[in-house]
């Protein structure tokens, strides 16, 4: 996460921001949704706001590594499910 807020040409404490993520997590994990999808993204985009990042980085910043890191692997995951079954 901070490297994607970094690479959106902010700065932020490195800190602030795992605390951000941590959280995030946390809250995502106790979520009744599959996965916690929008919690983690509203989770991490106000606490990287409480951090000091700009409204639209820390929301650039979410979208960007939950597409990373949730949403990219799914299709490799598919074919690789259906092509070995």
């Amino acid at each position: 996460m901070w490297v994607l807020i970094a690479a959106l040409g902010a700065r932020a404490s490195a800190t602030g921001v795992f605390a951000s993520f941590m959280l995030s997590t946390l809250l995502r994990l106790v979520s009744v949704l599959p996965a916690g999808l929008g919690v983690f993204e509203a989770a991490s985009v106000v606490t990287l706001r409480l951090v000091g990042v700009e409204l639209s980085v820390a929301l650039s910043a979410t979208l960007l590594f939950r597409g990373l890191s949730f949403w990219l692997p799914l299709p490799p995951g598919l074919w690789f499910s259906r092509s070995y079954a």
